[in-house]
């Protein structure tokens, strides 16, 4: 424990380093922003937003209703399809005002997957289901596509989209024929391959706090690193819960083959051996080990998991939200919770 005035000497000192930041750092320069794809199909999906009308909850709603919410919005869902057809990236802007107009874009992209979710379970209500699994895809490849090149925030919103989209296919998997799962195979392959990697998203949005806020963020992070450490409890968190979608659409990835494999085979594959490359190009990694998803056959069925936040098989036992001590043991399934 430190003692009174040995906290004073270090506050004391972090005011002066705080000073000497604000002298002697230039003041922040307008940064062009990285070159953006055109036509950028983040302009499409502001504009699908902007179409949108209504709400309903897809869940609770009538087939009637599901039926009119979707005409009324078959504009929006358009231009959903235009955005996704094309290259994405977030319109990043370095300057202290950003975060506020962008919180409007923000706000949207929710809106819009639970209108995908909507389109979808009507396909599923009128025994369309391979027009459902593209609506659901469609809600997990909007999550990817909305946040990529953003910020933390971006990439917190677009896993949320992803899990809408996710926890719908799960509620129809059981029903899918083999080519429903081929499709879900070659969509969950193409957003692995756009993965933008965990490292690059860190760097970016601590490189867009120092050019954005200048000095002011120097110094709010030097304190931080000598007091709450908040920001590195906030990257952890977020780390934490990109882990969790990579790990549960990875899961769903393997599923994918494996019922497919089923459904040609009329039995479960021995392991990921028999479903590469006839079906995957390689066994799905654990994002949370690098090393193989965990599957094994059981009875007439099968087990499969990744090892989870700890990194190891804890023999299928469920990671439990909140669990304590950090990390917490138990394995993800593709229902798990986000941590």
């Amino acid at each position: 424990m430190l003692s009174r005035k040995r906290w004073i000497l270090l506050v004391l000192l972090l005011v002066v380093a705080g000073l000497a930041a604000l002298l002697l750092w230039p003041s922040p320069r307008p940064v062009a922003p990285a070159a953006l794809p055109s036509p950028n199909g983040y302009d499409d999906l502001l504009k699908a937003a902007a179409a949108r009308q209504g709400a309903v909850d897809a869940s609770a709603a009538s087939t009637e209703e599901l039926r009119g919410f979707v005409e009324d919005n078959r504009e929006a869902l358009r231009l959903v399809r235009v955005g996704l057809s094309r290259a994405c990236q977030v319109p990043l802007e370095y300057s202290q005002t950003y975060m506020t107009t962008h919180m409007n874009d923000l706000a949207s992209w929710k809106a819009l997957t639970l209108a995908l979710k909507a389109e979808g379970a009507l396909a599923e209500r009128e025994s369309r289901l391979a027009d459902a699994v593209k609506s659901h895809l469609d809600g997990m490849r909007l999550g990817q596509h909305v946040a990529r090149g953003g910020l933390l925030i971006d990439q917190l919103v677009g896993i949320s989209c992803q899990g809408i989209g996710l926890n719908s296919l799960m509620d129809v998997r059981t029903n899918l024929s083999a080519p429903d799962w081929r499709e879900v195979i070659q969509t969950l392959e193409a957003i692995e391959r756009e993965q933008e990697p965990l490292p690059s998203m860190v760097a970016r949005d601590r490189d867009w706090g120092r050019r954005a806020m200048g000095a002011g963020y120097v110094v709010a992070s030097v304190v931080d690193r000598f007091t709450s450490r908040s920001l590195d409890v906030a990257y952890d968190k977020f780390r934490l819960k990109h882990l969790n979608i990579s790990a549960r659409r990875r899961l769903l990835l393997a599923e994918a083959a494996i019922r497919s494999f089923w459904l040609e085979n009329h039995r479960y594959p021995d392991g990921f051996r028999e479903l590469v490359p006839a079906l995957l190009p390689a066994a799905p990694a654990d994002p949370y080990t690098e090393t193989n998803l965990i599957y094994r056959l059981k009875g007439d069925s099968f087990l499969l998991y990744s090892a989870g936040p700890d990194g190891k098989d804890d023999g299928g036992t469920p990671f439990r939200k909140g669990a304590e001590p950090y990390p917490p043991k138990g394995d993800i399934f593709l229902d798990s919770p986000s941590p």
